[in-house]
């Protein structure tokens, strides 16, 4: 399907082009081909609302812990934190992927840089850190 999207995705039709690079986008997911969704990300975004879109991008940060890109991965899901800090419902997949080490450290320091904010306690209790 991916070649159709791809067709699809340059159509002159708006609807049509918008429709087809955010399924392209759950296609490169799908196969977890996390650097070309990530690279399709800014379009498919766009039939998003902002409550989504941090629910989708971290879906990209787990298919890069999947793929063994630990770096990349917490990349990503920190510009996900950008977006939504408190939208950590998919931290069991990324722990489930090995990313449990980096992510108690990343809620460590993030507890200390944001001392008022709840989220890296929660982080840190549902990662057991």
């Amino acid at each position: 399907s991916i070649p159709l999207l791809l067709a699809a995705s340059r159509s002159d039709d708006k609807d049509l082009k918008q429709r087809s690079q955010f399924t392209l986008f759950e296609s490169y997911l799908d196969v977890f081909d996390w650097r070309r969704a990530e690279e399709i990300w800014p379009a498919a975004s766009v039939r998003l609302t902002s409550e989504e879109k941090p629910d989708w991008l971290s879906r990209i940060a787990i298919a890069a812990a999947r793929s063994g890109d630990k770096d990349n991965s917490l990349r990503l899901w920190r510009l996900k934190d950008a977006i939504d800090l408190s939208a950590i419902g998919n931290l069991d997949d990324m722990v489930k992927y090995g990313m449990k080490d980096k992510l108690v450290i990343y809620y460590r320091e993030l507890k200390k840089s944001k001392p008022k904010s709840t989220v890296p306690d929660e982080a840190l209790r549902k990662l057991g850190g």
